[in-house]
């Protein structure tokens, strides 16, 4: 396959960007953190593996075994994305710890009803009938909070008490 050159290919205007657009967007955002006139904040979070939209006052579902136990209060790290109607900070692939603050409390946890699960074997003369309960944990979103400003902050610090 023939490869085209880098000179040949067309750009419009506003897909290139400059270091001005940068700055600009990083000053705009940090006078939003600093004069608190954010809108609703919504962050991405990952735990046991999925990947859940939150906003403040959500209820979570997670339906596999999980440590804390009703009426704890606990953040969640690992943070993927935070963002509002105005910006959006993307992690490469998390927030830093210091930059974003999600804070959860366990409401209750508890199981599921019961549900069958029926067991056949072909030509085997093989036939079981189980009954199963899987746990629940629902969790409440008490608060996201952004604590630091954008771009203040390049080290790695963030990353000494993270748990993976």
């Amino acid at each position: 396959m023939r490869q085209i050159p880098f000179s040949r290919f067309l750009f419009s205007r506003q897909f290139l960007f400059k270091n001005n657009l940068n700055t600009s967007v990083n000053i705009d955002i940090n006078r939003y953190l600093s004069e608190r006139v954010i809108n609703r904040l919504f962050a991405v979070v990952s735990i046991n593996g999925q990947q859940y939209k939150v906003t403040n006052e959500d209820i979570l579902v997670i339906r596999y075994p999980w440590g804390p136990t009703a009426g704890d209060k606990i953040r969640l790290e690992k943070v993927l994305l935070v963002g509002s109607s105005d910006f959006t900070l993307i992690g490469r692939p998390l927030l830093l710890m210091d930059q974003v603050c999600v804070l959860a409390t366990i409401i209750e946890n508890t199981f599921t009803h019961a549900y069958p699960l029926f067991l056949f074997r072909k030509r085997k003369n093989r036939m079981k009938l189980n009954f199963k309960k899987d746990q629940l944990t629902y969790l409440r979103i008490t608060d996201i909070i952004l604590t630091q400003k954008v771009n203040e902050n390049t080290d790695t610090d963030g990353f000494k008490n993270r748990i993976f």
